[in-house]
């Protein structure tokens, strides 16, 4: 019987372990891009990363051009499986 027991022990202690190794994944994951954000807003106001504004000064895509974008890559079927 105690058998039984410390083997129902052995299996809540494993799922515990296993959720607990899951959220630290998470809140470590978390942490790194919070991280790499700071780094970002330090670089702007240290101005070592200057923000480019090229693209307001750039001109509008021609309709022919994003027609053929679409084209290319919106009615393809590069995300099918292909098994199916």
């Amino acid at each position: 019987m105690s058998k039984i027991i410390k083997l129902d022990e052995a299996k809540k202690s494993k799922k515990i372990r296993e959720k607990l190794t899951t959220e630290k994944q998470e809140l470590e994951l978390e942490i790194h891009i919070l991280q790499k954000k700071l780094e970002v807003i330090q670089g702007f106001l240290d101005g070592t990363i200057s923000a480019s504004d090229d693209w307001h000064s750039k001109p509008p895509m021609p309709a022919d051009e994003i027609k053929n974008l679409y084209e290319l890559f919106m009615k393809s079927d590069y995300w099918k499986k292909e098994d199916e």
